[in-house]
């Protein structure tokens, strides 16, 4: 190594030590120095294809840069503390000679400040919502109370009559083909418990079941329809979060004016007194804004590069809001005070901390579950059991009720579930619109690492630095809170040298933040980069997108202009849509909480006490008919029944002693046959042998003959000369 060349870097040894201490005096900023440094910069711009890309021509395209790499901390304010390059302090000696000493002409000072890291959501429209759905019953019609035997309760799909009526989408037609499917409700009759007042089920609308209700005097039929309240929600699922903030630079470069003008000092001047004045002239300072939308700038007026290199990463996490659904108050059906105030955009209201993150499992996005936000007609409808339920069954968990849960706990000064505050610090300035938005600011630790070079001495780098163009960007209408939108953008490198690019994309008005992307060009060559593209305007409207492409040190070479239309959002609110062509509101005297205390506080069908206390009349006209039935049957018992009994009593025992008095008479008779029947055997016996009988035992003059079984056997011969005479064997002997 030459004298020359060591001494160079011991002066810049030197230099850079100095630079140091003195940096490390300056510097009371939250940001952290993590490299310093000094490199030669040397720009090939690509111009000349025979130039052999390992081959540098440092012949005017080279300059000494410091390279200065920075923590910047979330949050960190410019009023911290700057960082200064260039001392008003005395020269460095020369190492070799003792009577040279150097110091700075120029000083660049630099004041970085970062806004606070903000997150932001993206919302995907997925459909709207009713605030509170709700149940209306009814119990009548133009044709009086409902009743099972002239006017019942209709609620038939093809019942143009039906007692609900129907609701029709759209709400200007009222074809049976436009009917929204079930939203005819359903009927409830009375069962025989509640004619008696004897069951435990409560009858859904509190119905007065009475056996009297066919001469008009009470219904035992109600119909049950489904209503929605005015206020909407629009559901959005959400995104994973981009991460956004700015980086603000001031750079600001003054001469410094001595009255020792030359910067080569004598010894002997330095043992001199030197009473001229130091102080800065002839300022330019410079704004920039880095950040994940344009990570890289350029100064012209004072060959500043700076460059955002990334993050790091931060020790606390990201909130995850992926299973979660984002319900925003879009739209009001009636203009009433209160709707108005819930759909309300203004920061400052309250009523902006009161949208809503819910949980996935608590939307049905079908309608077909009930107690979930989205119930549809058909599961009001089929729901099981539906009219030995209370009222509004199948209607539970709707928004109105998380609201009102959330309200009544942030009233108590408690943190709630469902309220988008208490998921983080709001980005209220980011929310200030009449779209849909969810950003949330974080103080957490996270670091932002940038890269800043301006001229200097010493070292040695190639950058290559190409031309390049935007040659041509392309977006189709898209819709709105939609995934659609595509920005196609074509880029050419015009020079010899592959070289990297930055494409930055700002679209206005109500477009989201679109973050830039760097790209590797081959020389000569084209390469296509998409942004997505989102809208956060639910009515559609005209944006202007420019796109700027930046070169590798962050000068910008091109840049290009591109209009596109989004359309609105196109409200869907999918089974809970349409228009009711039937009743709004219930009728009827009779309350259903009046009914359900009865239930509740008298068990017992004879509390008449409870009955009294709580005045719940239809139990005690219950009992009091009761005992009256009672009595009239006592009654017709004692005057028609008991005799009655007894005389069929007496005639029981009559026709017993009757057949007692038969028996007797069976009995006497057969001992009379049986009498005669032993007075013919002794005749027959007698008979015999009074005649002769031959060899062969016959009787010789009559012939042989004998009873057939069934004259002997009859109890009434009582003449056996009656009887015919058979020939037959020869009798036994006795």
């Amino acid at each position: 190594m030459t004298k020359d060349c060591h001494t160079q870097y011991l002066i810049f040894f030197r230099l850079l030590c100095w630079f140091l201490v003195f940096f490390n005096g300056w510097m009371h900023c939250d940001g952290i120095v993590t490299g310093v440094g000094q490199l030669q910069q040397c720009l090939d711009n690509g111009i000349d294809s025979s130039v052999n890309s390992t081959s540098i021509d440092t012949d005017g395209a080279c300059s000494m840069q410091y390279i200065l790499s920075v923590a910047v901390q979330n949050g960190q304010s410019e009023d911290a503390g700057s960082i200064t390059f260039g001392s008003l302090q005395a020269g460095i000696e020369d190492p070799e000679d003792s009577h040279i000493a150097y110091r700075f002409t120029k000083q660049t000072k630099i004041q970085i400040s970062k806004s606070k890291i903000r997150l932001r959501y993206p919302l995907y429209y997925v459909r709207d919502v009713n605030n509170l759905p709700y149940e209306i019953s009814k119990q009548s019609n133009s044709g009086g109370p409902f009743n099972w035997l002239y006017n019942p309760c209709r609620a038939g799909w093809n019942d143009d009559s039906a007692s609900c009526g129907f609701f029709y989408d759209p709400p200007s037609s009222r074809d049976a083909e436009h009917r929204v499917w079930d939203s005819q409700g359903f009927c409830c009759e009375c069962g025989l418990n509640d004619y008696l007042g004897i069951g435990s089920d409560v009858a859904r609308a509190a119905k007065e079941c009475s056996f009297f209700s066919v001469f008009g005097s009470s219904s035992d039929h109600s119909s049950h329809c489904l209503r929605f309240d005015p206020l909407w929600y629009s559901v959005f699922s959400i995104g994973a979060p981009d991460v956004l903030f700015d980086i603000q630079l001031n750079v600001s470069t003054c001469n410094l004016n001595r009255t020792a003008a030359d910067n080569r000092i004598t010894q002997s001047a330095q043992n001199e007194t030197d009473n001229g004045t130091e102080a800065l002239e002839n300022c330019s300072w410079t704004a920039y804004e880095l950040g994940p939308e344009s990570p890289v700038a350029y100064s012209e007026e004072n060959d500043v590069q700076m460059r955002l290199l990334g993050d790091y990463a931060a020790w606390q996490g990201t909130t995850e809001l992926g299973n979660k659904y984002f319900l925003w108050p879009d739209t009001c059906d009636e203009f009433t005070e209160e709707c108005i105030a819930r759909i309300s955009k203004n920061p400052e209201s309250d009523e902006v901390g009161r949208w809503m993150l819910v949980d996935r499992h608590l939307i049905t996005e079908d309608g077909s579950e009930c107690n979930k936000i989205g119930v549809s007609h058909s599961a009001f409808r089929n729901q099981p059991n539906p009219c030995i339920q209370p009222k509004n069954a199948c209607l539970f968990n709707q928004p109105q009720h998380l609201y009102e849960e959330d309200l009544e706990l942030e009233m108590q000064g408690l943190a709630g579930n469902y309220f988008i505050r208490w998921f983080g610090e709001l980005s209220l300035d980011d929310m200030f619109t009449e779209n849909p938005k969810l950003y949330y600011e974080t103080d957490r630790y996270q670091n932002s690492e940038l890269l800043v070079s301006f001229p200097a001495d010493y070292l040695f780098e190639s950058i290559s630095v190409s031309s390049g163009v935007i040659s041509n960007a392309t977006i189709y209408p898209f819709d709105a809170y939609s995934k659609n939108g595509n920005l196609n953008v074509s880029v050419i490198n015009r020079g010899f040298r592959a070289a990297e690019f930055t494409v930055d994309v700002e679209c206005i008005p109500d477009i989201a933040p679109i973050l830039s992307k760097p790209v590797f060009i081959p020389a000569q060559d084209q390469t296509d980069i998409t942004f997505g593209i989102q809208a956060e305007s639910v009515l559609g409207k005209e944006h202007h997108c420019f796109v700027s492409l930046s070169d590798s040190i962050g000068r910008n070479v091109s840049s290009f202009s591109v209009n596109v239309t989004s359309f609105g959002l196109t409200i869907d609110r999918d089974t809970q849509g349409g228009e009711a062509a039937g009743p709004q509101e219930s009728d009827g005297d009779l309350s259903l909480d009046s009914v359900a205390t009865c239930v509740a506080e008298c068990p017992s069908f004879f509390s008449l006490v409870c009955f009294m206390r709580f005045r719940c009349w239809k139990s005690l006209v219950y009992i009091l008919l009761l005992i009256v039935g009672l009595l009239l049957a006592l009654f017709l018992l004692v005057k028609f029944g008991i005799p009655m009994m007894r005389r069929k009593m007496k005639e029981r025992k009559e026709r017993k002693e009757l057949e007692e008095i038969r028996k007797e008479e069976f009995r006497k008779q057969a001992d009379i046959d049986r009498g005669n029947m032993k007075n013919d055997n002794v005749f027959k016996k007698e008979t015999q042998t009074e005649h002769s009988r031959d060899r062969d035992g016959y009787f010789v003059d009559d012939p042989p003959m004998h009873y057939t079984s069934e004259q002997r056997d009859d109890p009434s011969n009582t003449n056996p000369s009656r009887y015919s005479m058979h020939a037959s064997a020869p009798p036994q002997s006795f």
